[in-house]
């Protein structure tokens, strides 16, 4: 029992330093997420080589579409979680995160039929009223960005409940097995997902998605007085922020705006925009 807590503790202390590194780190959301799971496969590949630890094929055959879902629901709740650091504290990013057990006690009778007892019931109630406390004392003076983040936060926590609750039904795999597979699972999500976001090219560093489209609009007949690059944004959620804040300040007399984009990109980008644009009621999108 003791050997548990310590390793708990060590757990929750390597967690801790997330936030710094995503702070301290100039990449994308994906792209550092991506990279985690990279590096996470890699070591338990390793770890399992060096014990000589063989993954149980005819078990993983028949949990393999469980362990691709959490593998995909642990990918996207990294993304949210380290979308939270972005716009609020590390602090509140956490406490949002760690909702995900009070999600999970609210579905597990439903799910297992298990009894929610006193003690349960108390903590699942004084966990959302502490999130509620936490959203009203906020301070909004910022544009929003602490319920942005919350929201990002609580997203995360979601994903996370998603991925505990999918292991329940995991059964014949070890944990540091089925961890190495879910892993893998995210990166097969995650390659494909920072090769279509992001403000920097992925195969050209330092080239700009900006920039190579605004050479395409001069090459295919657009003034080039009529053309303004947003160059800075590494993601859709900062380039609606930046793009208001250009129109803001160098034109203020545009008071709505068009959305041009691909097709399958239409409903993200639009969520995105006029999540930021609305903080602006001059704007309509």
């Amino acid at each position: 029992m003791k050997r548990a807590r310590m390793m708990l503790v060590t757990s929750m202390v390597i967690f801790g330093t997330i936030g710094l590194f995503k702070r301290f780190v100039p990449v994308t959301s994906g792209e550092l997420a991506l990279y985690r799971a990279v590096l996470a496969t890699v070591t338990l590949g390793a770890y399992l080589l060096l014990t000589k630890q063989a993954l149980p094929l005819g078990k993983i055959r028949k949990a393999l579409p469980l362990l691709i879902l959490s593998g995909i629901a642990m990918g996207f709740n990294w993304i949210l979680l380290f979308e939270a650091y972005k716009y609020t504290t590390v602090a509140i990013s956490t406490l949002s995160y760690y909702f995900a057990p009070v999600i999970v006690t609210a579905v597990c009778p439903f799910l297992f039929k298990e009894k929610l007892t006193g003690k349960q019931l108390i903590c699942f109630i004084m966990s959302t009223l502490g999130l509620s406390l936490i959203i009203g004392i906020t301070d909004l003076g910022r544009g929003g960005n602490d319920i942005v983040g919350i929201a990002f936060g609580l997203g995360a926590a979601v994903f996370y409940a998603t991925v505990i609750l999918l292991n329940k039904f995991i059964k014949g795999v070890a944990g540091i097995q089925r961890t190495f597979l879910q892993f893998l699972a995210a990166i097969a999500i995650l390659f494909p997902y920072v090769l279509c976001t992001g403000g920097e090219t992925a195969y050209i560093p330092g080239i700009s998605e900006a920039g190579q489209m605004g050479k395409w609009l001069l090459k295919n007949g657009l003034e080039e007085h009529r053309l303004i690059l947003e160059t800075k944004s590494m993601s859709t959620t900062a380039n609606a922020q930046n793009s208001l804040r250009i129109l803001r300040q160098a034109y203020p007399q545009v008071s709505s705006v068009a959305l041009v984009t691909s097709d399958y990109h239409v409903p993200r980008g639009c969520v995105l925009f006029n999540s930021k644009f609305i903080l602006s009621t001059k704007f309509k999108t």
